[in-house]
């Protein structure tokens, strides 16, 4: 089979020839890997964060800044199931208090419970702050943008905080390969960051990831209603009630 290296190297298979973006892999919970996190993103790499601690385990997420057009790039062209559109496949970052400034919908958040993890999807204030690919438009023509309450999480909103004081954007992704399901195997992994064990480096946790994928809700531009666009892990219903909107359940496409 060779040695590692050319085995990674083949599991590249998008013919993708830009500058290589290097994985990092820390728990968020944890300072030293957040600075080391921080280091990275503004080398323009990505990262991976355990999102949890080595007892409990937790969900891998991966993060980089939504103005890097060659991270942006290779988010698409891994988890797209059509290569050439630009889904809006992860979301940015930022607390609470941030996203109701940058959206149009009102909503409240029960700091208390608001816990399980999930992507809002939301019409925008001001279309001009996000690059196109952070972006979605409706039949309405009304932009969309996917957002990330960091709130409730450990170490979330300080790595979402230190990341914007250096002009750094995060976006984030869940560990999803395409619509099919989870990564399971380090392989597939380093195919999505097309990783050069020459150039950059694993640092190996013992957390066991679940590869459990963050549920999506839309707020609705008209009042405070959300439905589900994407299903998963936690009970939605529950968030909704916490995100102080009324939950009209799952959409059909």
């Amino acid at each position: 089979m060779g040695s590692p290296l050319e085995f990674y190297r083949s599991l590249n298979t998008f013919g993708y020839e830009k500058e290589i973006v290097a994985a990092r892999i820390g728990y968020i919970n944890n300072i030293t890997s957040r600075r080391e996190a921080i280091k990275a993103l503004k080398q323009q790499e990505m990262i991976m964060m355990v999102i949890g601690d080595k007892k409990h385990g937790g969900v891998g997420g991966i993060f980089f800044d939504i103005d890097n057009e060659v991270a942006v790039d290779r988010v698409v062209r891994v988890k797209s199931s059509e290569k050439a559109e630009r889904h809006m496949l992860f979301g940015v970052m930022m607390p609470d208090d941030l996203i109701k400034k940058e959206i149009q919908v009102s909503y409240s958040i029960d700091p208390e419970k608001i816990y399980p993890p999930c992507f809002v999807r939301a019409p925008l204030r001001n279309e001009k702050n996000y690059p196109d690919w952070a972006k979605k438009r409706d039949e309405m023509g009304i932009s969309w943008v996917q957002l990330f309450p960091s709130d409730r999480i450990e170490g979330f909103s300080e790595l979402v905080q230190e990341a914007w004081k250096e002009g750094i954007r995060i976006g984030g992704t869940s560990l999803n390969w395409t619509i099919e399901g989870n990564i399971k195997k380090w392989g597939l992994l380093a195919q999505f960051f097309k990783q050069d064990l020459e150039h950059s480096y694993w640092l190996i946790t013992d957390a066991k990831l679940t590869g459990v994928s963050w549920s999506v809700i839309r707020l609705m531009k008209d009042s405070p209603r959300a439905v589900q666009e994407r299903e998963g892990y936690g009970n939605m219903e529950e968030v909704c009630k916490n995100l102080g909107v009324a939950f009209l359940g799952l959409t059909v496409s």
